[in-house]
């Protein structure tokens, strides 16, 4: 369980400072919990001060509590990041929910500040921009224990939790595109071929891509570029196309949700698509629903 206690902490802890690296961590103000977010940090320090703006603020609004008691430094840190997992709570649920059994048990306060300070020192700011950031804490996080799993008995797990550490790695973008592209990407080519996820020419190596823009160009040649989508309906007519919002995707092992933040692309694209194409022939009727 402990490694669970620590895994838990410490992706909540990463996952706050990429939000705030991509400037879209919003909290209401400590001194005023019930009005309006506004844009904060709670693990970047301001420049120059030993706090972040939330856990300075929040420190301000808890009076003496947090100034003069015995363990105050200990308790603001720990109620200050309480608060913020709450709010963060309502949005995105399981995540960072404060009441969570993983969340149950604390580090001391002299590991809980080394670590935010490896958080903030050792990194460079661009790393926690990173799409596949929390991928790689993903995989590091296991490295020494999966090594000791493999010593111990030549790989061959003895318990279901040691299964699950000698399973668990990271996929690399480009097999996530790989999969993704020759799944929900080539089923869309299929209903319609002149989709602006077609590719237009050769696809670059992973390294030499320079564009974001989501093209399913990691197409296996001859597994389905010649087939066309269709399916008979409850009315028992033939659809050739399924709206993208009837499209479903699932990703049994999600980890960090890698495979999903780029199909999240993919799916952007299709309901542009729809938007660009709609009441042509092949699209669905008129304006797309929101």
């Amino acid at each position: 369980m402990k490694r669970e206690f620590a895994y838990t902490l410490l992706n909540r802890l990463v996952g706050i400072k990429a939000m705030e690296a991509r400037k879209i961590l919003y909290l209401p103000p400590p001194a005023n919990p019930h009005g309006t977010s506004e844009q904060t940090e709670v693990i970047t320090p301001v420049l120059g001060q030993a706090r972040s703006r939330y856990l300075r603020d929040y420190r301000a609004a808890g009076g003496s509590k947090y100034k003069y008691d015995d363990g105050a430094e200990e308790n603001l840190l720990r109620d200050g990041l309480t608060s913020a997992f709450r709010y963060i709570t309502q949005e995105i649920r399981v995540l960072f929910d404060p009441d969570h059994e993983y969340a149950c048990v604390w580090p001391t306060h002299a590991t809980l500040a080394r670590v935010l300070k490896m958080i903030n020192e050792d990194l460079p700011e661009d790393a926690y921009r990173a799409q596949d950031f929390l991928g790689w804490v993903y995989q590091f996080f296991n490295r020494d224990e999966k090594k000791r799993v493999r010593d111990e008995n030549k790989g061959t797990p003895r318990s279901s939790y040691e299964l699950a550490v000698i399973n668990q790695f990271y996929t690399p973008s480009w097999v996530v595109k790989v999969l993704v592209d020759n799944t929900l990407g080539r089923l869309w080519l299929q209903m319609h071929p002149g989709s602006a996820l077609a590719p237009t020419e050769p696809p670059p190596l992973p390294d030499e891509r320079i564009s974001d823009q989501p093209v399913a160009d990691y197409l296996v040649p001859r597994t389905g570029e010649r087939i066309r989508y269709q399916r008979l309906g409850e009315d028992g007519q033939v659809a050739t196309f399924k709206r993208a919002r009837d499209i479903t995707l699932l990703d049994p092992a999600c980890g960090t949700m890698h495979f999903g933040q780029y199909a999240f692309g993919l799916f952007h694209r299709m309901y542009l698509d729809e938007i660009e194409h709609a009441g042509q022939p092949g699209w669905p009727a008129g304006t797309v629903d929101p």
